[in-house]
């Protein structure tokens, strides 16, 4: 019966998981990187660990001709799952925090628009 009680309303409800959108921009299809691992072009979907450590993690968008564009990802505690975790006491919420599945990361919708490089002459 403990086992059943153990696992808490944003490890059951919302996994390990979370996702940040890149959306078209300027210029379109612009490559998408995260942590340095190319993911796609813009638009896109971006999986991101909810445990990672904050001001870690980052999302680079380039595209040849254009200045490259850091986004630090940061996360932010999930006010829903604190909620319900406290509903159910205070063991489902102390679980959340240490897996790390109570965070969303932010931002979670990414714009961009890249700057176009100078050229030298």
């Amino acid at each position: 019966m403990a086992v059943i009680l153990l696992p808490s309303c944003a490890t059951i409800l919302g996994g390990s998981k979370s996702s940040s959108h890149v959306k078209q921009g300027t210029p379109p299809n612009a490559r998408v990187f995260y942590n340095g691992e190319f993911i796609g072009e813009a638009p896109t979907n971006i999986k991101v660990q909810k445990n990672a450590k904050q001001g870690n993690s980052y999302v680079e968008v380039k595209a040849d001709g254009y200045e490259t564009s850091k986004i630090s990802m940061t996360r932010k505690a999930s006010v829903g799952f604190i909620i319900l975790d406290i509903c159910f006491g205070i063991i489902p919420l102390g679980i959340d925090f240490v897996t790390g599945n109570i965070y969303k990361p932010r931002p979670n919708k990414i714009d961009y628009y890249l700057e176009k490089k100078d050229s030298i002459k």
